[in-house]
């Protein structure tokens, strides 16, 4: 079966494929970067630290809560680089 996807798929967390996962990956606004990445288990992320992207270790000192606004906002940054119609059809999916 064929499914449609966008032309241009974009991500805004990964992991790795181990259970339990070892960490998560995701991108962050330019002024945190360097914040976030001088904190223990937090580095920048390989093959993604030039688009500001952190590696956050598990063993890393972040609540669930920051851990979800950080995570909230890595969505919200790559979703405002897609074009207008791809956003369109994503929130008319969500509805």
């Amino acid at each position: 079966m064929h499914q449609n996807f966008p032309r241009s798929p974009r991500m805004f967390a990964v992991t790795g494929n181990t259970a339990p996962a070892e960490g998560i990956s995701f991108k962050v606004d330019d002024d945190r970067f360097l914040e976030l990445t001088d904190r223990p288990g937090i580095i920048p992320a390989p093959y993604l630290a030039r688009a500001r992207w952190v590696h956050v270790d598990r063993e890393a000192d972040l609540s669930d809560q920051e851990a979800a606004r950080l995570l909230r906002r890595s969505y919200e940054l790559v979703f405002a680089k897609l074009t207008k119609k791809l956003q369109r059809e994503i929130a008319a999916g969500a509805a």
